[in-house]
């Protein structure tokens, strides 16, 4: 049981990162991003990728999706 918990935090976090991602992207396609924000921008995707090899374990299927 305590993986169902750890697997539920690991999937709301890679959602967030997700959603923020989604964000970024948009505002990229308008204005375009400043230095700042692509540095961001690639430090969630690290995150992103991370909490993914995290969760993978910790599903029935052993898929990437959470």
């Amino acid at each position: 049981m305590a993986s169902d918990s750890r697997r539920a935090k690991l999937v709301a976090q890679i959602a967030e990162l997700q959603t923020m991602q989604t964000t970024s992207i948009a505002a990229a396609t308008f204005g375009g991003w400043t230095h700042e924000q692509e540095v961001a921008h690639d430090k969630r995707a690290d995150r992103l990728e991370s909490l993914l090899r995290q969760v993978e374990p910790l599903t029935e299927t052993g898929s990437h999706e959470p």
